[in-house]
């Protein structure tokens, strides 16, 4: 435009009713912007927004980094800073992170492993009683948070623990397998899913294609948010539907097909006796970064020895558990599938999806 636009006061918010004319300005509890010329334009709102002397973007961004490690901001209305928003839990702590990142040209990897090498981060979330009773909702960080990790990283966990994730940066969005109906929900069928091949079919959740009359099934099921407005904070919920989406998703079993593979093929047998106690060891390392307690270990045993039994009594039942892939010859149709129902009890645990 040769000539700027005319922005007027909208009266009760009413573009039919235009009030007084506004110029270019920043809020006067902000510091004011520096411009180049007679007018700010965007470049001068860009120097602005990210000026040493202006804390806010860097608060808000540490603040909602802090709550997707915590559940919680250290200012807990994320999306709110002004007047009616809560007054931050600590304030030092919020004020010296946003120094960081500014002082470290805003590199946010830098305050993600300020944050998770912290001691704060590190603590069990384990309760204790006095705890409880004196900070119900954990605001002093006494404690770490026990949450489930957002929708997207789900499907991930699993792809990881599999090894079936394709751990590419970058890209055009992709279709994994959904359920074959569901895109006859949308409006006029206006959904024309083609499952993506090779690779692409097992990419991060934040690449899945979404549509906004048809999102993708599982991400809903897992709080993700509708994309048809901002969310600054999602909700968490625990429904019987996830567990069946775990149990039942073709993904997931997939995973756990292919999970079953890597655990045979990675603790091969020694001296044709086979190291069921190793393997139990790497499942638990793979899907929950840790060793199995006695008792787990016992438990796991257990069912391996309970699910091998039935497949020896029904070979074809157990061959079908396996899909199209080849049995390897280091162990037999049978003891994988067993296996394959082990990885699916691992990949079902309450703590694989949970952060603790």
């Amino acid at each position: 435009r040769t000539e700027p636009r005319v922005v007027r006061v909208h009266l009760r918010g009413n573009f039919l009713t235009p009030g007084d004319a506004v110029s270019i300005n920043t809020p006067q509890i902000l510091p004011p912007i520096t411009s180049r010329s007679d007018d700010p334009d965007r470049l001068d709102l860009a120097h602005w927004l990210f000026s040493p002397i202006n804390p806010l973007p860097a608060r808000v961004t540490v603040n909602r980094i802090w709550q997707r490690y915590f559940g919680r901001g250290l200012v807990e209305t994320t999306d709110d800073f002004g007047l009616q928003g809560e007054k931050p839990s600590h304030p030092e702590l919020l004020d010296w992170l946003a120094s960081e990142l500014q002082s470290s040209q805003w590199q946010l990897k830098h305050i993600h492993r300020l944050i998770v090498t912290s001691a704060t981060y590190r603590q069990s979330a384990a309760t204790r009683r006095d705890l409880w009773e004196r900070d119900p909702e954990n605001r002093l960080l006494a404690r770490q948070s026990r949450r489930r990790v957002e929708a997207e990283i789900v499907r991930d966990l699993a792809l990881a623990a599999s090894g079936l994730l394709d751990p590419r940066i970058g890209g055009a969005s992709v279709k994994p397998a959904q359920p074959s109906k569901h895109a006859g929900l949308t409006y006029s069928n206006s959904a024309k899913w083609q499952t993506s091949a090779g690779g692409n079919r097992y990419r991060r959740g934040m690449y899945t294609f979404f549509q906004r009359t048809s999102p993708f099934p599982m991400l809903m099921t897992f709080d993700a948010p509708d994309s048809t407005s901002c969310t600054a904070r999602r909700s968490n919920s625990n429904t019987p539907l996830q567990a069946l989406t775990l149990w039942n998703d073709a993904i997931f079993f997939e995973c756990a097909q292919q999970l079953a593979r890597r655990i045979v093929d990675e603790v091969p047998r020694v001296l044709n006796e086979t190291p069921l106690s190793d393997r139990i060891e790497h499942g638990f390392q793979l899907c929950l970064s840790r060793s199995p307690t006695a008792a787990e270990h016992s438990a796991i045993a257990k069912l391996f020895n309970q699910q091998h039994e039935l497949c020896q009594q029904d070979p074809t039942a157990a061959k079908a558990l396996l899909g199209s892939a080849p049995v390897s010859s280091d162990t037999t149709t049978e003891e994988l599938a067993g296996w394959v129902l082990v990885a699916r009890t691992l990949l079902n645990l309450d703590e694989f999806i949970t952060k603790e």
